[in-house]
């Protein structure tokens, strides 16, 4: 397979996750608690082996976070706050490399133009 497919697949897919990412981070900003906890499923482990499972307590943990209770949030799942970060770390990323992508974009449309104003302003 040619690299560069590879790397554009592996783009799609980042960009697919992040998207859904960004949705579960800014829900609890967006949507009320309750309707959150009536809307999320029943964790299908927990139901049939009587166990919680990993990601047990996450989304109110994530609600949770979205108020500042984050001792509320550690109680409901001790790694809530790092996955939370760690997700929020991604978005900042891929919200930076989408940016400096469009910035690049427009410079390659622009052309000569856009470089001759930049060195205008350099000047100045």
């Amino acid at each position: 397979m040619n690299p560069d497919d590879v790397r554009r697949s592996l783009l799609i897919v980042w960009l697919v996750v992040g998207s859904v990412v960004a949705v579960v981070l800014t829900t609890p900003f967006v949507v009320q608690e309750k309707s959150v906890l009536h809307l999320s499923p029943t964790c299908e482990w927990q139901a049939r082996y009587d166990r919680p499972c990993v990601l047990c307590g996450m989304t109110r943990a994530f609600l949770a976070i979205s108020r500042g209770r984050l001792d509320e949030a550690r109680t409901a799942n001790r790694a809530s706050v790092p996955l939370w970060l760690g997700l929020l770390v991604n978005e900042s990323v891929l919200a930076g490399f989408l940016s400096a992508r469009l910035v690049r974009a427009g410079r390659r449309r622009l052309g000569p133009l856009a470089a001759r104003k930049e060195m205008k302003l350099c000047r100045s």
